[in-house]
């Protein structure tokens, strides 16, 4: 229970800065010193390889077999780093899982360990790792997610299947969001507790919930609906729609990937496709801002948002005109992350902002 003196803490905690990975959210302690971890994946010239910067500095991670594995998401909790994903093994199959400190922790698909699973998100929480994602039964892909490496099942609402892509706790309700399936296309839905609740969407066509975070009660979950051939971005208020229109044309897509809410303010990251290629860029409070792509008229997204000390950063990637380049952008301008093998491309798909 929180003293009067520890909520004041807290307060000034919350406003000085807010992260955002998917969203998925980690505890942060007090201070001025930040170190920044981004997760994702190089390819080593034969396979794909997991791993993540801390400050700029890589740190693959162990593959089991050596045939392949991939970070999207990352965690940071005290002194231990958490990166989920998946690693292929010898029979090739995706093995989902997640690595501690290096370590690699598996995770066992309930139906059948052969078919296909995979970590999509993952949470720290009072010692519990949670990892969501989904898992393959042999004929459709099933939401769930893992506790301490043990299954547990969310509502299948129309019995046809669906993915976690985000998880967030708040005061000791867990949520999760994605989409589930309701036999004709993909619904934007959350889960409270494994219940799931359903988006609405002015169209009959598939959305998704990339990111939820819960800020003062209200539910916010970001991501897309399709309107005909496009992709609309926007985000669910508490199951109300907000849309972040594409500034270069309504007739193309775009996309979020995540949000943060503070100080009143909503941010959010993705791209928006300007008939040629796709920007990266965010939305603050629905108005666009571009995020520079230094390498020209060439595609690139945002996949996490942090806003720390008023600064705002996006993780993403850019084509450098040869591969595809992992970086981030400080308030629009372009860091490019040290390529592990370079002439390879690589990937940054999540990031987290600690402090000792």
């Amino acid at each position: 229970m929180f003293t009067d003196r520890m909520k004041k803490w807290f307060v000034l905690l919350s406003t000085m800065f807010v992260i955002s990975c998917g969203g998925d959210i980690a505890d942060l302690a007090f201070g001025k010193i930040f170190t920044f971890f981004y997760a994702g994946y190089s390819v080593n010239s034969t396979v794909q390889v997991a791993g993540y910067w801390r400050d700029g500095v890589w740190v693959e991670m162990p593959s089991v077999a050596l045939n392949g594995s991939g970070a999207s998401v990352i965690a940071v909790s005290g002194n231990d780093i958490y990166c989920g994903g998946y690693d292929t093994d010898s029979s090739y199959y995706n093995v989902p899982g997640y690595w501690k400190n290096g370590t690699w922790n598996p995770l066992s698909n309930p139906y059948n360990s052969t078919y296909p699973a995979e970590v999509k998100s993952i949470l720290v929480s009072k010692g519990d790792v949670y990892c969501g994602g989904f898992y393959n039964t042999g004929s459709l892909d099933l939401a769930c997610y893992w506790k301490n490496g043990i299954w547990v099942s969310v509502e299948d609402k129309y019995t046809y299947g669906g993915y976690i892509y985000s998880m967030v706790k708040s005061d000791g309700d867990l949520y999760c969001a994605g989409q589930c399936s309701n036999g004709t296309y993909f619904e934007a839905c959350y889960w409270k507790n494994g219940v799931c609740t359903a988006l609405p969407s002015s169209y009959t066509e598939s959305a998704s919930v990339y990111s939820i975070v819960v800020s003062d009660g209200d539910i916010y979950c970001a991501g897309y609906y399709g309107n005909g051939s496009i992709e609309v971005a926007g985000y669910w208020k508490n199951g109300v729609w907000t849309e972040c229109a594409n500034s270069y044309s309504p007739s193309f897509a775009a996309t979020i990937n995540s949000i943060v809410v503070t100080e009143g303010n909503v941010y959010c990251g993705g791209f928006s496709n300007n008939g040629s290629v796709d920007v990266a860029g965010y939305w603050k409070n629905g108005v666009w801002v571009e995020c520079v792509n230094m390498y020209g008229l060439t595609d690139s997204a945002v996949y996490s948002i942090a806003i720390v000390d008023g600064d705002v950063y996006c993780g993403g990637y850019c084509y450098n005109g040869l591969t595809n380049a992992a970086g981030y952008w400080k308030n629009g301008k372009w860091v490019v992350l040290p390529n592990p093998y370079p002439g390879y491309e690589t990937y940054l798909k999540a990031m987290v902002v600690a402090s000792p």
